[in-house]
């Protein structure tokens, strides 16, 4: 059996296969229960599982693709750092809570959707996604941490509510590209906090250090 399980955990999966349907009646895919595992690159996640452990896919450098069920609500930080040839993902409106590093060196990871009911987006969680080039948003989109896509150099356009953004750079030197909560601040006018507010509070722009090159509809 290539599952070792505990009640409704999958503790390890110890297989060799290149796609992985995970058993029904599983509610959480343990910490570290994939990870360095090099030959996996599908996964089937069924609906049930409610989350998605820490670390939990860490360096699975082979992994491809993921599908996730609209009954998850977690995933566990760092859960899918390392895995090098992820290159989509759909974030479900279940999960709150996008923590931090989550998707941390996903280099060729080119479109991500995340779905409405996301409500934060954690530090550092695309952080080294070198080929990240999109990312949708529907209705109100989460709070972004200023961190959250820092390094994304190829993050240029972004879908807000059904409007297209493309964003640029004022600083040639700094590496982070504008964040979507920049541009739900454009949108729906919101109370911008001086700079150097102490403590700074979580998910407010930087106002004047972006600028915005167009905007249209969906192409």
């Amino acid at each position: 059996m290539s599952f070792k399980m505990q009640r409704h955990t999958l503790l390890k999966y110890e297989g060799t296969a290149e796609e992985v349907i995970i058993p029904d009646g599983v509610k959480e895919i343990g910490e570290r229960a994939f990870s360095y595992n090099k030959t996996v690159k599908h996964v089937w996640i069924p609906d049930g599982v409610e989350k998605i452990g820490r670390h939990a896919f860490l360096d699975n450098e082979s992994l491809e693709s993921v599908r996730m069920p609209e009954s998850l609500t977690r995933i566990g930080y760092g859960a899918f750092s390392g895995c090098h040839s992820l290159k989509n993902m759909t974030i479900p409106g279940g999960v709150r809570y996008i923590e931090d590093f989550t998707f941390q060196g996903c280099r060729s990871l080119e479109e991500v959707t995340v779905q409405e009911g996301v409500k934060h987006i954690g530090e550092f969680a695309f952080y080294e996604c070198s080929n990240l080039q999109m990312v949708r948003f529907f209705k109100y989109g989460p709070i972004v941490r200023s961190t959250a896509f820092y390094t994304c150099k190829k993050l240029k356009r972004v879908f807000y509510s059904g409007k297209q953004y493309f964003l640029a750079k004022v600083k040639d030197d700094d590496d982070t590209p504008a964040t979507v909560w920049e541009i739900a601040d454009s949108l729906r006018p919101r109370k911008v906090v001086p700079y150097d507010s102490q403590p700074f509070p979580a998910g407010y722009p930087y106002m004047d250090e972006f600028e915005y090159l167009n905007s249209g509809g969906e192409d």
